[in-house]
């Protein structure tokens, strides 16, 4: 077949070559490229190339496929073209190429075929020392992302939910509030609350334990708010976590939250926690307050 050249680079098998290095890209169809030809069994291996003209005879590795090539014609890099063809100008035809029989001639030193590249069929790599693949990068224009990081300098607030309890919560300033008891976040400071044992008026029996009125809708007396009828300036918005699951408020329990001009936000206890954290640190705990109800709360059946 033809023999012609080419700037090697990056080939079909996965291999990177340059122009000095004696490599060959064979034709479409001898090469038979599957899904992915960097699996072609071609790959790494070597043939021997005959020139009948001046009687040289050299040895290549196989490492791309040449396109534009008939199915005996082959590309090689321009180092092997001029060692196989001094005087060729581009083109030289005739050219046999093969295995270990090449035109006649027995290549004594054509080595056997392999599915490895030469160099990593010598020796077993190491373990790199490092993950870093390479020198450190010395560009002016590498990213730093933690300066993309808005609260990177922002401290969490003090009143920050570290852990989520069934019987209580940790806060991030060593604070534990436990016994069963709920959590009230309001304006930088932690307070321990029991909504289900709030009562409308000293001599009124307490709820003892009922959130949840006849519609399935949580609902609490007002007086289980005090603190946020008394705080100034009052929070923007409240933060509600009712327990391992969410439900719906009642319209009264909203009306009245809204009536102190106070947005509120109902999730699950871990959901709501882990916002009020985010927001508080964005905007700060005069801003954002949290109503927390322990993980272990259940709905007493009675």
């Amino acid at each position: 077949g033809d023999m012609t050249y080419y700037t090697p680079g990056l080939g079909s098998c996965g291999i990177t070559n340059n122009s000095n290095d004696l490599v060959v890209a064979l034709s479409i169809p001898m090469m038979g490229n599957g899904a992915n030809p960097n699996n072609n069994p071609k790959c790494g291996s070597w043939i021997g190339i005959w020139n009948p003209v001046t009687k040289t005879k050299h040895e290549a590795q196989v490492v791309d496929t040449c396109f534009a090539c008939h199915y005996t014609d082959i590309d090689v890099s321009p180092a092997l073209f001029k060692l196989v063809a001094p005087d060729g100008d581009g083109r030289v035809h005739g050219i046999d190429w093969g295995g270990p029989m090449v035109g006649g001639i027995l290549v004594q030193d054509v080595r056997p075929f392999s599915s490895l590249p030469r160099r990593f069929a010598t020796s077993p790599s190491n373990p790199p020392l490092s993950v870093n693949r390479g020198p450190a990068s010395q560009e002016d224009t590498q990213t730093d992302f933690s300066v993309m990081d808005v609260l990177g300098n922002t401290p969490p607030p003090t009143t920050a939910i570290d852990a989520c309890l069934s019987d209580g919560f940790h806060l991030d300033n060593g604070l534990k509030i436990g016994e069963g008891s709920g959590c009230l976040l309001v304006g930088g400071e932690a307070f321990a609350w029991r909504p289900w044992e709030a009562a409308s008026a000293p001599n009124q029996t307490p709820r003892t334990g009922k959130m949840v009125n006849t519609k399935g809708q949580w609902e609490v007396d007002a007086v289980a708010w005090g603190v946020l009828d008394v705080v100034w300036p009052k929070p923007d918005l409240l933060i509600l976590g009712l327990g391992p699951t969410t439900m719906p408020i009642s319209p009264e329990t909203r009306r009245y939250i809204n009536g102190l001009g106070i947005r509120v936000d109902v999730q699950d206890t871990r959901n709501a926690a882990a916002q009020f954290n985010l927001l508080a640190t964005e905007r700060g705990t005069e801003a954002v307050a949290a109503a927390l109800v322990p993980m272990g709360w259940r709905e007493p059946r009675r």
